[in-house]
């Protein structure tokens, strides 16, 4: 998940600009429930960024401490410069536009906003939200309780208290 140390506040405005530039923000939407009642997935928050500049894209990464670049891909005519995508998605595309968010303007703020409460208010397998996570951990840490009283609390398994406490799920959740 991402925060990243390079997270400074002329890096994250730098990074936005490339975004703002070069970039594209979208959510995918989910695949309807199957018969089963189990959901098959398929929705996801992505950020993409194309450009022929490899060095640029590779200083956006480290930046942003999260996603993948893909490439380099040879465009047509082969006389054309090869290009690279960069590409993150889920939480750590949510955190990094997070992170980002005071520098985007306009179009793409607007774009951002209705595709990540897209993508929260559709995740089949969200069930806490991020002020209940807070709250967990901080009730844990506190002292006095137990995965197995928290998760009656919220309702959810202990196993999944666990998964909280240990940084596997909700890793995007500051607190």
């Amino acid at each position: 998940m991402a925060t990243s140390e390079n997270w400074t506040r002329e890096n994250l405005a730098w990074c936005a600009g490339i975004f703002e530039g070069e970039g594209s923000l979208h959510w995918t939407a989910p695949q309807p429930q199957r018969k089963d009642g189990r959901h098959p997935g398929g929705q996801s928050l992505i950020i993409s960024i194309g450009m022929t500049d490899e060095d640029v894209l590779r200083t956006f990464h480290r930046i942003a401490g999260v996603g993948t670049i893909y490439g380099p891909y040879q465009a047509k005519p082969p006389s054309n410069k090869p290009h690279w995508t960069y590409r993150a998605q889920g939480a750590d595309a949510y955190a990094l536009i997070v992170a980002m968010w005071h520098w985007l303007h306009g179009r793409r703020k607007e774009n951002a906003a209705v595709s990540m409460r897209q993508w929260l208010n559709s995740h089949p397998k969200r069930a806490l939200s991020a002020d209940q996570v807070m709250a967990i951990r901080k009730a844990y840490r506190g002292g006095g309780t137990t995965y197995a009283a928290l998760g009656a609390e919220y309702s959810v398994s202990a196993s999944a208290i666990h998964l909280i406490m240990n940084g596997t799920t909700y890793k995007w959740v500051t607190d």
